[in-house]
C-alpha cells in the first residue's frame, strides 16, 4: 500500500551572501535539535590547529537519523559554508517523515530519500552561490517534496538490482571508481563485525563504518541500500539510532553508518579524514578475516560462493543471511 508523504524542507546555518545565520520558519524543534548537533560537531572539528584547512576540503553529505524502532526519521543534506565575513559554519536542509516500519525503511532509505537529497542539494547550492538569496529563502518556504515512506515500494527495484547485479560486477564497478574492494572479504568482515550485536542485543556500537560507493549515479543508492539491507537485521533485537552520511561527490564516495547515537561523532569523521581513520573501520578489503573463515564452516561455505563472479547478488545476499543470520 503506498504511503507518499509531502514534506517541507527546513534549513539553517550560514551562506556568503549574509552576514549571520538564517533560519527557516518551519520545524522549530528540529532546527533545535540540529542546531545543537552542528554546534557539537564544530567544536570536534575546530579542536584541530588545521581545521579551517580540513574544512574547507570537506566534501556535501547527504544524511539520515534512523531508529530501528523509532518512527521518525530525520534526512537532509549539509555542506560546509561560510558568512559574509567568512565566519565558517555549515548550512544545512532537513526534513522530518514518520514511517510505519522503521528497521524496514532503514535498509531501503537511500532509495527512498534520494529524491529529496537531490531536491535538497540543488537548492543549497543556489543559495550558497547566490550573491543576493533573499528571492530563494522566501520560495523555500513553500517547497514540498513528496516521498514514498512505505518501504515494501522499493521491493521491486532492490530485486532488480540484486538478480541483475553480480558480484564480479559489482566489485568491478567500485574499484572503477578508485575503492580497492575484494567483497570476498567485505561481505564476511561486515557480518563478524555485527554478530556480536545480534547475540548480546546490545543497542550501540563505538565504532562506526565506511562503506564504498560506485560513481554511477544509477547504482550509487542500489549499492547503498545493499550494505543496509545486509546491515539492518543485526539491529533488531535493541534500539538503534542510526546515522547515515553519504557523500554527496561525483567520484570515491562512502557511506559512513554511525550506530552510537551521536551522530555529531559520524559528522566529524565524515569532515576529517583523520578522525575517519579513527572513528570507522573502513571495509574495502579486510584481510583478516581470511584466518576466521578457513576455521569456520559456514564462513567457508560463504567464501566458495564469494569467489565466483558470475554469482548473483541475489545469491551472495541468501548465503549471507543464511551463514549470519539462519535464514
Amino acid at each position: 500500500m503506498s504511503k507518499i508523504a509531502a514534506t517541507r524542507v527546513a534549513y539553517f546555518g550560514k551562506v556568503p551572501s549574509r552576514g549571520d545565520f538564517i533560519k527557516s520558519g518551519e520545524n522549530h524543534r528540529l532546527l533545535s535539535t540540529l542546531d545543537g548537533w552542528l554546534d557539537g560537531t564544530m567544536e570536534r572539528v575546530s579542536g584541530d590547529p588545521h581545521w579551517k584547512t580540513t574544512y574547507d576540503a570537506a566534501a556535501p553529505l547527504h544524511f539520515a537519523f534512523l531508529g530501528s524502532r523509532r518512527r521518525l526519521a530525520v534526512a537532509g543534506h549539509v555542506v560546509n559554508s561560510r558568512d559574509q565575513s567568512g565566519r565558517r559554519f555549515p548550512f544545512l536542509t532537513a526534513s522530518t517523515l514518520q514511517v510505519e516500519q522503521p528497521l524496514a525503511f532503514a535498509a531501503r532509505s537511500p532509495l527512498a530519500l534520494s529524491r529529496l537529497w537531490a531536491r535538497m542539494q540543488s537548492l543549497t547550492n543556489e543559495l550558497i552561490n547566490s550573491t543576493d538569496c533573499s528571492a530563494l529563502l522566501g520560495d523555500y518556504g513553500d517547497i514540498e517534496v513528496e516521498v514514498e515512506t512505505d518501504a515494501r515500494a522499493y521491493d521491486a527495484h532492490m530485486k532488480d538490482f540484486l538478480e541483475i547485479q553480480t558480484l564480479g560486477a559489482l566489485e568491478g564497478a567500485l574499484r572503477d571508481s578508485g575503492h580497492p574492494v575484494d567483497l570476498r572479504n567485505l561481505l564476511p568482515a561486515l557480518g563478524l563485525l555485527l554478530q556480536p550485536v545480534m547475540a548480546s542485543g546490545a543497542s550501540r556500537l563505538d565504532k562506526g563504518l565506511a562503506l564504498p560507493l560506485p560513481d554511477d549515479p544509477v547504482y550509487r543508492y542500489p549499492v547503498a541500500a545493499l550494505w543496509l539491507d545486509l546491515i539492518t537485521p543485526f539491529l533488531a533485537r535493541a534500539e538503534f539510532e542510526l546515522s547515515v552520511f553519504i557523500h554527496a561527490v561525483e567520484t570515491k564516495a562512502r557511506m559512513l553508518l554511525g550506530f552510537n547515537g551521536a551522530p555529531e561523532i559520524t559528522l566529524h569523521s565524515a569532515l576529517d579524514p583523520k578522525t575517519g581513520a579513527q572513528q570507522n573501520i573502513t571495509l574495502d578489503d579486510p584481510d583478516w578475516v581470511e584466518a576466521q573463515t578457513r576455521s569456520d564452516y559456514g564462513l567457508q561455505k560463504l567464501a566458495n560462493y564469494l569467489a565466483q563472479p558470475s554469482v548473483t547478488m541475489r545469491s551472495a545476499r541468501s548465503v549471507y543471511r543464511d551463514v549470519f543470520l539462519g535464514d
